[in-house]
């Protein structure tokens, strides 16, 4: 190692599947809502990925509690850069600063009726400066409410959401 605990440079990059599968809650797991493998690609080479989610049926295949009326999904794609400790923090390098992350959302559904089976697409509009960077895949479930007027809010600290790759 080059540098002591706490303190070593992140290269991500040269082991990206280090993170695939990584769940972003602890209590209720995305895996434990939604109970089928979701079909997926990431495409470093054109900075694109999809996720397939499948029919989705209450008390089979989707595992929700009926506290809150709406759900929707959530998939997102971005670049994650190799950072370095500085003495002080981690930084990535200056010319990833602007490469960013996109995102995209389904419809809201019913909880208790479930949803049709649908894609989430994403692609990069900006290519990252050089090699030193990994692509990040994640899909997320939401819940919402309806507002006044017949608006759907999110509602806060609901819903959950894993890595479904890197490359």
């Amino acid at each position: 190692m080059d540098n002591e605990p706490g303190r070593r440079n992140i290269y991500l990059s040269r082991q990206p599947q280090l993170l695939s599968g990584f769940s972003l809650n602890r209590t209720y797991t995305f895996d434990s809502i939604v109970r089928n493998t979701l079909p997926f690609a990431l495409s470093r080479d054109t900075l694109s990925g999809y996720v397939e989610i499948p029919a989705l049926l209450p008390g089979i295949n989707f595992q929700a509690s009926d506290k809150h009326p709406l759900y929707s999904f959530i998939a997102a794609l971005g670049v994650i850069p190799d950072v370095e400790y500085n003495g002080v923090k981690y930084d990535a390098p200056t010319e990833y600063q602007s490469s960013g992350a996109i995102g995209t959302e389904s419809a809201w559904y019913p909880v208790l009726n479930g949803s049709p089976a649908f894609r989430l697409d994403l692609n990069l509009p900006i290519v990252p400066p050089g090699p030193a960077f990994s692509l990040m895949l994640s899909i997320g479930v939401r819940f919402g409410t309806i507002a006044e007027g017949g608006t759907v809010q999110q509602v806060k600290h609901a819903g959950s959401a894993k890595v479904l790759a890197m490359g």
